[in-house]
């Protein structure tokens, strides 16, 4: 059985106080840590913070794993995984409605080559709508740990 993987977030939420919380397999829990418990602050020329990557990091992830969902829809004729992603924001949509919900709906409503594009976009419009990307179980969870692991070891290289 594989251990779960734990994030640690860790934010500054006041002069000589932090706000943590971890993130374990379907669990948050909140922390209260020391500002000596912080080994470097995201923005401040650190790679990650306490193993957690900078969002342009996290961002290149993200792009790896829609190009990985890419390749997985495009190999499909049926575009199954381009249904799956419709029903799960119909869902969300439905569930808990929000603008950059109601965006994926729209977009999810033309053709695959200009859904495939969207997902693909390396810029600052494509990182903002994968952070809330439907596109989720696509994938298997071995297929993005893969993923997550190749990062991880770049990190390690870095």
């Amino acid at each position: 059985m594989r251990s779960a993987v734990v994030v640690w977030y860790v934010v500054d939420i006041a002069p000589l106080r932090f706000a943590a919380w971890r993130t374990t397999n379907r669990q948050t829990e909140h922390h209260r840590i020391p500002q000596s418990a912080v080994t470097c602050r995201v923005g401040s020329g650190c790679a990650s913070v306490d193993g957690v990557r900078t969002h342009q990091a996290i961002d290149q992830r993200s792009l790896a794993l829609a190009q990985a969902v890419v390749s997985r829809i495009d190999e499909d004729p049926t575009r199954r995984g381009l249904g799956l992603a419709q029903e799960t924001c119909a869902r969300w949509l439905r569930d808990n409605p929000s603008p950059v919900l109601a965006e994926w709906a729209e977009i999810l409503k033309r053709d695959w080559q200009q859904v495939r594009s969207v997902l693909l976009d390396a810029g600052t419009e494509g990182q903002r709508l994968r952070q809330s990307s439907p596109f989720c179980g696509v994938l298997s969870p071995s297929e993005r740990w893969v993923i997550y692991q190749q990062f991880a070891d770049e990190q390690k290289v870095a």
